[in-house]
């Protein structure tokens, strides 16, 4: 079986990157933030799973702009031993040469583990033990 590489980042390089890039959710169709979350909750917290409690405000419509074409597919429940979706997750796998623009990322879908292995997508990584999330990045407005 072909295995998965995900990166890693140190306590520092995520609170660095949580400095800058934030959670954001859409709410009848506009986009919000989510509260700051503590240290510990970025490690082992599932902010997707309630969203709903930990909205915040509106993102100004002149804030952040959706960076198209830079979707991704995020891997998460295997590496740092929690098993739902965490903002360590995603930032750990923002790649180098997009860190110094993101501003923001949104879940879009998680996607069903079952219909994927049915599909036979993505079979590598479920085959590895993951799940999979597609992630949306945000740049700032100019």
């Amino acid at each position: 079986m072909l295995k998965i590489l995900v990166p890693v980042i140190s306590d520092n390089e995520l609170m660095k990157r949580y400095e800058v890039i934030k959670p954001v959710t859409m709410v009848d169709g506009k986009l919000h933030y989510l509260r700051d979350f503590s240290f510990s909750e970025l490690i082992d917290y599932s902010f997707i799973q309630n969203y709903a409690v930990d909205v915040r405000e509106e993102v100004s419509k002149d804030e952040l702009d959706n960076w198209q074409c830079k979707d991704f597919i995020c891997l998460y429940g295997k590496f740092y031993g929690f098993d739902d979706l965490s903002v360590r997750d995603v930032l750990s796998q923002i790649s180098d040469y997009d860190l110094k623009s993101v501003r923001a990322f949104e879940v879009v879908e998680r996607l069903d583990v079952s219909e994927a292995k049915k599909n036979n997508s993505h079979s590598i990584a479920l085959d590895n033990g993951y799940y999979l999330a597609i992630i949306r990045l945000y740049k700032e407005k100019k």
